[in-house]
């Protein structure tokens, strides 16, 4: 606020300068011929205003100080005297004085100038600003979870493509690059992908209750066109019977009555292609005869196992991406309830692994942002709990995430086929050992076998020193997983028996689903990556422009709301006396001290009720 009367040099001449912070704080100038009222230099930050009734009081944060000094002229010389308080009128202010905004009112961004949205990153953030400081604009690798991110938002079903995710990040390091990406359409070969045959297989459950009976269903309808009985099926019988199995009936009257065929009658109406039967055909009998048996379309539940095996190099994907890799990242996915985990660790030793039951562990991982459907979980679940207790300790999750590999797992299971096949002439004949293993562990006969009579009997044949990174747990793990069972520990024959179907050549997998989905939504895989990492880059520049604008703001509150503060000097700090916060007694305040930068002279005993100064605008009145 600016105001002047008269003309220099002549006696009547005076200005007056007001700055009132919206902090509080202010500043005070008025000068005459022969009389200055100024405020004491380095002390804006110990002032305040207020409006009391008709008047505009400046005054001095705390009592007994003084902000503003008047110096009068006496003859020849100058009489300087203390100031506490200013009043000026409020009618005076409004009608005589003018407003002189702040520069950075007018200009907010002294210095700069908008530029074209071509000069822009993205067309958003000009070159210069410090919201690009230490952001890669060209990152050489994506996040997985935002490559994965992108594609849901464009509606991609990652739920039902986790299968082709490991042929994306094959390196496993949480990070897509480009190279991947161009890689990817070599592994979208045509084929089936996991996730179809496990539809397939959950509809065939739900019609007719097994695969065996299934089977058995699909058999006898074969025979009946002959009149032959017959134990396997070719091509164009399969094809026909999985055509009409949502609708037929049972041929096997004295059976359990058929189940629900609407998932079957789905599935067959949203195939893909018309070839996916021959597909399914030729990847359960592996190619090695033109007929599928009762053993090969069993095999069908493998590939479910597969799935899950998927599903974990999935979250061993997302964990890395998400948390890091080291051992330490995974406690993160202990933070459960507090109140749960208090009544849980009660009674136990300090020291012990921490543990968190599934319902817990779902949750967390929710809320860390992994995205899955309640089965996938599932099976990711069942795969990790490695001791079939139904909880999870942070010794056994991190220690396995870190070392297990899909391509490792399948190929161990290859060669432990021909191994088994080697040693003791095939699975049956293997299985046999196991029993007998089982039945002078515990005494009786048994139809299912343990993890320890099965380990036992693999290592006398030689198998730690011929296959030593084989998990037989994982086997146990995922052959539970393939026929539906809930995981205990045990295996029986039929379970068993699936290590037949693991055929490498079968085993590859497709990531055609995914490159048709980038294909179509992007153009090329190559679009697809820029188009991710832009919106990667969007994202981070979103985050930077908050956290620079979270910081400039707590650079001004550090200044204060009247100005920048010297360095070196605090307004108003804590008495360090004996009723500071660290020794107060219960119920006392804590006292606030008055710190005035610069060095003032200032008496602390003069009467905080004296020199109040009235401005001498109140005679313009």
């Amino acid at each position: 606020i600016c105001w002047e009367r008269g003309q220099p040099g002549e006696m009547d001449f005076m200005t007056l300068r007001v700055v009132l912070h919206a902090g509080g704080g202010c500043s005070y100038r008025e000068k005459s011929l022969l009389s200055v009222v100024d405020t004491v230099p380095d002390a804006v930050s110990s002032t305040s205003w207020s409006v009391q009734g008709e008047d505009v009081v400046l005054n001095t944060c705390e009592t007994g100080a003084f902000c503003f000094w008047h110096r009068e002229a006496h003859g020849t010389r100058f009489k300087k005297r203390k100031v506490a308080s200013v009043k000026l009128p409020l009618q005076f202010l409004r009608q005589k004085c003018s407003y002189e905004p702040f520069q950075q009112t007018v200009d907010p961004f002294q210095g700069y100038g908008d530029a074209d949205d071509d000069e822009k990153v993205l067309g958003i953030i000009a070159q210069g600003s410090p919201v690009l400081n230490n952001i890669d604009l060209k990152p050489a690798c994506i996040p997985f979870t935002d490559f994965e991110r992108e594609l849901r938002n464009k509606g991609a079903d990652c739920d039902g493509m986790v299968s082709d995710f490991r042929f994306i990040d094959t390196d496993r390091d949480g990070m897509i690059d480009r190279d991947e990406v161009a890689l990817l359409e070599a592994a979208s070969k045509p084929g089936l992908s996991l996730e179809l045959i496990q539809e397939l297989h959950a509809a065939f459950l739900e019609r007719f209750h097994t695969l065996d009976r299934a089977f058995e269903e699909m058999a006898a309808s074969a025979g009946a066109s002959k009149g032959l009985c017959v134990t396997c099926v070719t091509l164009s019988e399969f094809k026909e019977f999985l055509a009409g199995a949502a609708t037929m009936e049972s041929q096997l009257p004295d059976s359990k009555p058929l189940g629900d065929g609407s998932p079957l009658e789905t599935w067959v109406a949203n195939m893909p292609d018309d070839d996916v039967p021959e597909k399914v055909f030729h990847t359960l009998n592996g190619r090695r005869h033109a007929t599928l048996d009762s053993f090969d379309f069993n095999c069908l539940g493998l590939q479910v196992g597969l799935l899950s095996i998927c599903r974990l190099d999935y979250f061993q994907t997302w964990v890395f991406s998400t948390l890091g890799k080291s051992q330490d990242c995974f406690e993160q996915l202990f933070s459960v309830d507090k109140k749960k985990a208090k009544k849980k660790a009660k009674g136990k030793d300090k020291d012990d692994d921490p543990t968190i039951a599934r319902e817990d562990f779902q949750s967390c991982l929710q809320e860390k942002g992994f995205s899955s459907s309640d089965a996938a979980f599932s099976s990711i679940f069942n795969l990790v709990d490695r001791n079939f207790d139904g909880e999870l300790s942070l010794a056994e999750l991190s220690k396995f995430i870190m070392n297990f590999s899909y391509d490792g797992v399948v190929s161990s299971f290859v060669a432990l086929k021909s191994f088994v096949q080697d040693k003791f002439g095939g699975t049956d004949e293997c299985f046999k050992s196991f029993l007998a293993a089982e039945k002078a562990a515990t005494g009786r006969i048994s139809k299912s076998v343990s993890y320890e009579s099965c380990r036992k009997v693999l290592d006398e044949a030689g198998l730690s020193e011929a296959l030593p990174d084989t998990d037989i747990i994982m086997l146990f793990l995922v052959l539970d997983e393939a026929t539906d069972k809930p995981a205990d520990g045990f295996l029986n024959s039929n379970e068993w028996a699936l290590l037949k179907g693991f055929e490498a050549s079968s085993l590859d997998g497709s990531a055609a689903r995914l490159a048709k989905f980038m294909q179509e939504t992007f153009g090329s895989g190559e679009e697809a990556y820029n188009h991710i990492q832009n919106a990667c880059l969007r994202r981070t520049l979103a985050k930077s422009m908050r956290q620079t604008g979270m910081r400039c703001l707590a650079r001004a509150f550090a200044c204060g709301a009247t100005g920048p503060i010297p360095v070196g000097s605090v307004p108003v700090q804590p008495t360090q006396g004996p009723n500071w916060v660290g020794n107060r007694g219960p119920g006392e305040k804590r006292k606030l001290a008055l710190t005035n930068p610069g060095k003032l002279d200032i008496s602390r005993e003069i009467n905080p009720h004296s020199r109040y100064y009235v401005s001498s605008a109140c005679a313009a009145r």
